[in-house]
C-alpha cells in the first residue's frame, strides 16, 4: 500500500518542538564498506564496517521558527521523523542528528527555503505512536 506523506513532520529537540513549514525530508543509510582481501586468493573479499545514516530536509524559512531556530551547524538535536503523521499506531523514527549544514534560498519566483543536512549519531530508533 502506498503511503501518503502529507501529513508527515518532523520535531527537534528535548521537548520537542515541531519544525515549521516542512516540505519534504528523507533519510539515506549506507554500509561502510571496506576491502578486507588477504593474499593467497585472487577474489576480492568486502566487509562491513558500520552504517551511516544522514537526514536532510527542506522547508519554507521562518526566523521565529522554534524548531527551526534549533538546527544550528555544530548542534546535536534529538528529532522525531513521522512520515504519515502522529496519530495513534503510526510508524515514526528517532534519533539523535548532528547538524552538519544549513542552507536558507530564495527566489524571485518562490519562498525562501531553509534547508537543513546532518548525520544521525548511531541508528534511527522505530517506534509507534502510543494509542
Amino acid at each position: 500500500m502506498a503511503l501518503k506523506g502529507c501529513m508527515g513532520k518532523i520535531t527537534a529537540g528535548p521537548t520537542p518542538e515541531a519544525v515549521g513549514e516542512v516540505r519534504s525530508w528523507e533519510t539515506d543509510e549506507a554500509a561502510d564498506v571496506q576491502d578486507s582481501s588477504v593474499m593467497g586468493s585472487c577474489a576480492k573479499r568486502k566487509s562491513v564496517t558500520g552504517v551511516e545514516t544522514t537526514l536532510n530536509f527542506t522547508a519554507y524559512y521562518d526566523a521565529a521558527d522554534a524548531g527551526q531556530l534549533l538546527l544550528v551547524p555544530g548542534n546535536t538535536v534529538d528529532v522525531e521523523l513521522y512520515p504519515e503523521g502522529d496519530a495513534a499506531t503510526m510508524v515514526y523514527y528517532t534519533g539523535e542528528a548532528l547538524i552538519t549544514s544549513r542552507r536558507r534560498s530564495a527566489d524571485v519566483n518562490g519562498m525562501i527555503e531553509f534547508t537543513v543536512a546532518s548525520h544521525i549519531q548511531g541508528a534511527l530508533t522505530q517506534e509507534v505512536v502510543a494509542a
